[in-house]
């Protein structure tokens, strides 16, 4: 069991683990990754049917309810919570991220996570979730090993077997919190070697093994939070007020009015580094400087300006421009909101009216339109590479985070990376045909989930990658 000194130092610091923690995106292995899915679905005892990951006999929340003598019976993303034990009405909600999945994210989709209170408990867990994407993402602390494990559990819903698969509104309604079918489940080490890959970002250091916390905005103004007077809060009851009752609709069994402030957060980072579960973060986002910088945040008070952005940051130009050279992570956008005021309209109108039964779940405008058309806006956003971006430039915005010398050399996909001398002539020629593909091809690079090439971009990544194939013996 954990001690209850280290209990008390660390129990904050679980709740903002799953912030930005958890991500992950679907590639059907090869180069990228391996194909094999050690234990392929949940079926009761399911000891037996998950030998794999039950086989590693951890104690976490997580591994002790799917690792039971019975099933348990998954209802949906509320009735999951339970089981977890986390208590109705229990987290945040986050307007823009930089994970994987941060293509969906904007104030009129948020990021959910669910997170326990303050009581003290040995075994904690987090869960994040985004609509749009059939799974959830889990970080639980294993009390016998002291160890944080990582798990994503993915379901499928009844659209999934119908002959037209499953619509928009399927997928980024409230249907898709509810009524989950033929569940699967995998953990930090099953994903190793495919682009759910946790580790590549959280995997922590030599010195200091095991899965870490990555939190970009450790202290007020938290921008892209929803929180006290938050623009994101309005953003969101635009587009999710339902027209016959006046309620607004809650998203992951939260409501964006009664969430809890991300003020809760604050020093969590030093206290986990004072436990010894991690090390100084490798890029904070200062929120409040270039908030100030750009007149979005009132300097006097910390909190949103009424005014909104007017100027320009420097000090968010400088961390960007070391993106771009591939120096740094993407940080996360300059300005609070990441939409278009056109394209959030369109797609409140577009929700309202399937809420109310105007229109079919079929004919709902996708969230990612609320994005805006300006490709330098989309690239800032973390969306595409840079519109201007040359080879060189669109191979380390495109490629980066995943392939690069700090991989495991045993990964089949360390085999490619962005320092191409470490590439050899076969692999290199692989990547160029999978750059080609189709775009709803799931082998294609890079994953839909990722910094996307646009097509002049696409076609300079490709002749500079076939010069470098030109110039191999």
């Amino acid at each position: 069991m954990v001690s209850l000194a280290r209990q008390s130092e660390v129990r904050a610091g679980w709740l903002c683990l799953a912030l930005l923690v958890l991500a992950g995106c679907s590639d059907p292995g090869g180069l990228w990754g391996d194909t094999a899915q050690p234990d392929a679905g949940v079926t009761a005892p399911l000891g037996r049917s998950l030998p794999v990951l039950c086989g590693r006999q951890a104690a976490d929340r997580v591994a002790r309810l799917f690792c039971g003598e019975t099933a348990p019976e998954i209802a949906g993303l509320e009735d999951f919570a339970a089981q977890l034990g986390l208590r109705p009405d229990d987290g945040l909600l986050i307007g823009h991220s930089t994970a994987l999945g941060g293509h969906l994210v904007s104030a009129a989709n948020p990021r959910v996570l669910r997170m326990p209170g303050f009581e003290l408990d040995a075994s904690l867990v987090v869960i994040a979730f985004t609509r749009g994407q059939q799974r959830v993402e889990l970080l639980a602390l294993d009390p016998t090993t002291e160890r944080m494990n990582l798990y994503l559990v993915e379901f499928e819903q009844r659209c999934n077997g119908e002959a037209e698969g499953c619509s928009a509104g399927d997928l980024f309604g409230p249907a898709i919190e509810e009524g989950w079918l033929e569940l699967r489940i995998r953990d930090d080490e099953d994903l190793k070697n495919t682009p759910s890959d946790c580790r590549r970002c959280h995997g922590g250091s030599a010195g200091m093994p095991g899965p870490v916390l990555l939190m970009r905005e450790l202290e007020v103004p938290w921008m892209h939070w929803f929180r006290e007077r938050s623009p994101l809060i309005e953003d969101y009851r635009q587009a999710h007020l339902e027209p016959h009752t006046g309620v607004v609709e809650a998203i992951g069994g939260l409501s964006p009015g009664g969430v809890h402030n991300p003020d809760r957060m604050e020093n969590l980072v030093g206290l986990l580094e004072r436990a010894g579960l991690q090390g100084p973060q490798p890029l904070l986002f200062p929120s409040a400087v270039v908030g100030f910088e750009t007149g979005e945040i009132d300097s006097a008070t910390g909190l949103p300006s009424e005014s909104g952005p007017a100027h320009v940051s420097p000090t968010w130009a400088g961390i960007y421009d070391a993106f771009r050279q591939g120096q740094l992570p993407a940080p996360p956008f300059r300005h609070e909101r990441v939409t278009h005021v056109d394209g959030l309209k369109r797609f409140a109108e577009s929700y309202r009216a399937m809420l109310a039964g105007e229109i079919a779940t079929e004919a709902l405008i996708s969230p990612r339109e609320v994005f805006p058309d300006d490709p330098q806006l989309r690239a800032e956003i973390g969306l595409e590479v840079e519109p201007d971006a040359g080879g060189v430039e669109a191979l380390l915005q495109a490629c980066a985070s995943c392939h690069n010398a700090r991989l495991d050399p045993t990964l089949s996909r360390a085999r490619f990376d962005v320092d191409l001398a470490r590439v050899d002539r076969s692999t290199l020629a692989r990547a160029i045909e999978r750059i080609q593909l189709p775009a709803d091809d799931p082998a294609v690079m890079p994953p839909r989930e990722a910094r996307q090439l646009t097509a002049p971009t696409r076609l300079r990544l490709l002749e500079f990658l076939e010069q470098q194939l030109a110039a191999q013996p």
